[in-house]
């Protein structure tokens, strides 16, 4: 039967406490040997807990991203309709209502929204557009076509940035017509 010394050294090298085996096993002269059937499980644990610490972080920041990017989408898509809308309609009611929700949403709930690329194209859009109350010149009033166009490319690219989608195999060049 050991004795209570025994058993307080058992695992101690010459009676001074070792570091638990984590793989690693001292030879005389001070050598090192790794023991690959620990250490590598070991390693492959450790990796795949940083992997997963790195994906919940990643989540959960678009979490938190999201109801901006939300917003951010349904606002481009009625800017969207709406610019259409300006450059192609024939019914001075419609584009009179088009008209007046293009400026609540230029001077406004978009404007919080938008990227640099946007902002611009909805100012070039805006000074080929009649003030809120002003008349079209006639239905419909084609010289916003283009300006429409490159309006909606702009939302687009930023939609897709935003979003982080890749649609690089599809042309997005703006087409004369």
């Amino acid at each position: 039967m050991a004795n209570r010394r025994e058993i307080a050294y058992a695992g101690c090298n010459n009676g001074v406490a070792s570091a638990p085996n984590l793989g690693a096993r001292f030879q005389q002269g001070g050598l090192i040997v790794l023991d690959w059937k620990i250490l590598v499980p070991g390693l492959l644990t450790f990796a795949t807990l940083c992997v997963g610490i790195w994906q919940y972080v990643d989540k959960a920041a678009q979490a938190n991203r999201e109801p901006f990017l939300r917003q951010q989408l349904a606002l481009a898509v009625e800017t969207s309709e709406l610019v259409g809308i300006l450059a192609s309609t024939s019914d001075p009611a419609e584009w009179k209502k088009a008209q007046d929700r293009f400026w609540v949403l230029y001077w406004g709930p978009l404007a919080i929204v938008e990227n640099v690329e946007v902002e611009q194209r909805m100012v070039a859009f805006g000074r080929k557009l009649p003030p809120s109350g002003g008349q079209p010149p006639g239905l419909p009033v084609t010289g916003l076509t283009q300006e429409a166009l490159k309006l909606d490319y702009a939302l687009r690219t930023m939609i897709l940035t935003a979003w982080k989608i890749d649609l690089s195999h599809l042309q997005m060049r703006l087409v004369e017509r």
